[in-house]
């Protein structure tokens, strides 16, 4: 099964933004998502952004990040887009604008 768009986006914010390799980047994030009962294949922006800013300061402090703080307030700032632009779209134009309406 597929990753979801966010917690994609948000491992790529976070590897653009530490010393942390993409395996070690995306086992992380899975590690906080498992924490707060959460699927990486499911998990949607505004979910991965309160796992983001209550578990994943300390997951990576463990792994020697400087300024954990500063990286998640980027990543949810990513997140926070992300929904901003999926909920522009109305089921209703979805499927207008796949041709089934």
């Amino acid at each position: 099964m597929a990753d979801s768009p966010a917690f994609e986006l948000a491992c790529e914010r976070i590897e653009a933004d530490t010393n942390l390799e993409r395996i070690e980047t995306r086992g992380t994030v899975r590690l906080a998502l498992k924490a707060a009962g959460f699927n990486a294949s499911s998990i949607s922006p505004d979910q991965l952004a309160v796992v983001v800013e209550k578990l994943l300061p300390g997951e990576l402090t463990r792994r020697g990040v400087p300024n954990p703080g500063s990286v998640c307030a980027r990543v949810k700032d990513a997140l926070s887009s992300m929904g901003a632009i999926a909920q522009e779209e109305a089921p209703e134009a979805l499927f207008v604008r796949m041709g089934g309406g």
